[in-house]
């Protein structure tokens, strides 16, 4: 797999041929798309129930409008959209327990976090919903990292 980079829709149109699975983030939606990733789009399933078909839907309709709030990563290949997580910056509310387990000051109620908004795997492909999972999660830490939230003792409250 490849590391997560902000790329184009060409780039994404070269990884969907390619016979291995590759992570790669949307783009902003103010790049026009290509039939082809239109196609793979259209084309995403999830699992058959209420959460999988309201995950595919938000890919198909919001992922790209979204971009400002929310950032899509895409699992790609064998012609199609493996998987997919979106994830979003946000502040949550903490109470004193929790805010004593991380070591932050009483007053400090509200901190950042990066949140997993969205996850799902196609199950008609090979690929591994372990490391969607993983990658997602990986990515969330480092979001994490960035804001300032990233004590080691506050992964334990994620995890």
């Amino acid at each position: 797999m490849t590391n997560t980079e902000v790329i184009t829709i060409k780039a994404i149109d070269e990884t969907l041929a390619q016979p291995v699975y590759s992570f790669l983030r949307l783009p902003s939606v103010d790049i026009e798309v290509s039939k082809a990733v239109q196609q793979a789009l259209d084309e995403f399933q999830s699992v058959d129930n209420a959460a999988g078909r309201d995950a595919a839907r938000w890919l198909q309709q919001c992922a790209l409008p979204e971009y400002e709030t929310s950032r899509t990563t895409l699992l790609l290949g064998h012609g199609r959209i493996a998987g997919f997580h979106s994830l979003a910056s946000q502040h949550v509310e903490m109470d004193s327990d929790e805010r004593g387990l991380i070591g932050l000051r009483a007053d400090r109620a509200r901190v950042p976090a990066t949140l997993t908004t969205w996850i799902a795997k196609d199950p008609r492909t090979g690929a591994s919903g372990k490391e969607l999972f993983l990658h997602a999660r990986r990515q969330r830490q480092e979001g994490d990292r960035i804001s300032g939230l990233s004590d080691p003792r506050a992964r334990r409250l994620r995890q």
